[in-house]
């Protein structure tokens, strides 16, 4: 679910459903998107780099709005947090939340 306010005051604006598909989290750098490909790369703090393929569905989540992403609209160097599940072997991103 992607929500802003807090508390009482909390007011949703969607939620993704993935199934019974365990959900996973990783945070780090945009260092690379694929051209003509659905694909990111994501740095971690560590080094490692991490490949995500976009779901058709992926939202980004700014913290004041919430909408589609697209890989057109991934720029390397933004700090994200990246929601994804795992499927036949690949990394399948659903949210994008900027921080």
């Amino acid at each position: 679910m992607h929500a802003t306010g807090e508390g009482a005051a909390t007011t949703a604006h969607s939620v993704e459903w993935v199934g019974d598909k365990t959900v996973h989290t990783t945070e780090g750098t945009v260092e690379d998107v694929g051209k003509g490909t659905k694909t990111v790369a994501v740095k971690t703090a560590d080094g490692t780099k991490e490949a995500f393929v976009v779901a058709d569905h992926a939202t980004v989540d700014t913290g004041k709005a919430v909408g589609r992403y697209t890989v057109v609209g991934a720029k390397k160097g933004e700090h994200v947090t990246v929601y994804y599940t795992e499927e036949a072997g690949k990394k399948i991103a659903h949210v994008f939340k900027h921080l």
